[in-house]
């Protein structure tokens, strides 16, 4: 048998993630901005022993997190072996074109707890305080803009598999398709994968679907572990 190296996983949540669920993971502080969280992750994947390493993003949270990541990862003085270990990412349920106005925060915040919700209704207040409803309107845009240029032209040059619904409510399925379809033809199959499922609701693909959720994940890492380390030299 031959010996994998070790490799860490990285899994980001969503949004909605019950605390129950997420609480043996990590206790982040509630005001700890997406930069500084990607700095503390990839301080504690730093301070791992693991030749690979991948990461698995659930919703819109994660791939926000993930935005932070790919930031301070372009930086070649910082993380350049870290770079070299990343071997792949999973997208689940993400990431969502924001720019057209069909998916907001609160659809999400819908699913949250109460506490959460009054969080984000505060700082929301707060924010349309000092910058006026007009202001407040045209930051949001211009925020959900730059996050999904550069989901779209993302140059971490690590496979990607996107697994989702036709039927997600908080993630629509057609610009996350045309999202697919255009790494596809801008990077071709070595980088983009997908599982496409018809009916799961958001971030319940695999309990909808294990078995091909089970399926499509082993296949990724194999590409990952196995044949992406070949042709990436």
């Amino acid at each position: 048998i031959q010996k994998i190296p070790s490799t860490s996983m990285v899994f980001l949540s969503a949004v909605s993630c019950k605390e129950k669920t997420a609480e043996k993971y990590a206790n982040i502080p509630i005001n700890m901005t997406m930069h500084h969280l990607a700095s503390t992750t990839i301080d504690d994947i730093q301070s791992l022993n693991n030749s690979y390493i991948l990461v698995h993003v659930f919703s819109n949270g994660g791939a926000f997190l993930w935005e932070a990541l790919r930031e301070i990862l372009s930086d070649e003085r910082v993380v350049s072996n870290l770079r070299a270990k990343l071997m792949g990412i999973v997208f689940d349920s993400g990431p969502c074109d924001f720019s057209d106005g069909l998916v907001t925060i609160s659809d999400a915040l819908s699913f949250t707890s109460i506490n959460d919700r009054l969080l984000m209704d505060n700082h929301s207040k707060k924010r349309k305080e000092a910058l006026g409803i007009e202001g407040d309107l045209k930051l949001r845009k211009q925020r959900a803009s730059m996050f999904w240029k550069g989901m779209l032209t993302c140059q971490v040059e690590i496979p990607h598999l996107y697994i989702c619904s036709k039927v997600d409510k908080l993630t629509p399925f057609a610009p996350l398709n045309e999202l697919i379809g255009n790494r596809l033809k801008d990077k071709g199959p070595n980088y983009t994968m997908r599982l496409i499922l018809k009916d799961s609701p958001h971030c319940s693909h695999y309990k909808k679907y294990p078995d091909e959720y089970k399926s499509s994940i082993k296949a990724f890492l194999h590409h990952c572990l196995h044949d992406f380390p070949r042709y990436r030299q």
